[in-house]
């Protein structure tokens, strides 16, 4: 039970590094994805709630991975360092 719980925070903690990393190296597609992050993190969040019911955490563990990456991705695409042009 415990490594399961160190295995899930390691693959939170890589999709907020993952999300980083494509941040800065595809700035330019962040601006212009803006809407679709949006409509990501809406549907990843239904879809995991739905999931947490059915008690199948493998499919919510998919979906809180792509919340995290996703915000990471929105909220750097508002970053004046990072938005250069396409």
């Amino acid at each position: 039970m415990m490594i399961q719980l160190i295995l899930v925070l390691v693959v939170l903690a890589l999709a907020f590094v993952l999300g980083l990393w494509i941040a800065k190296n595809t700035s330019g597609e962040l601006v212009l994805g803006r809407k679709w992050f949006i409509i990501l993190m809406v549907v990843s969040l239904i879809v995991s709630l739905i999931f947490v019911f059915l008690k199948r955490y493998d499919i919510v563990l998919t979906c809180l991975f792509i919340i995290i990456f996703t915000t990471v991705c929105y909220y750097k695409s508002f970053d004046k360092n990072n938005s250069g042009r396409i």
